[in-house]
């Protein structure tokens, strides 16, 4: 029982990991389109 919630835990911080560095990965990445940056003054 005590091995499966350290199984669970250690599944968990590892997805959380490899999603916070395919989100730092991909948005490095220009994907070949052009930025545009949009300022609205109020």
């Amino acid at each position: 029982m005590e091995s499966d919630k350290f199984k669970l835990g250690l599944f968990l911080i590892l997805s959380f990991i490899i999603c916070c560095f395919l989100f730092v990965v991909f948005g490095l990445f220009d994907y070949g389109q052009k930025k545009v940056q949009i300022v609205t003054l109020f």
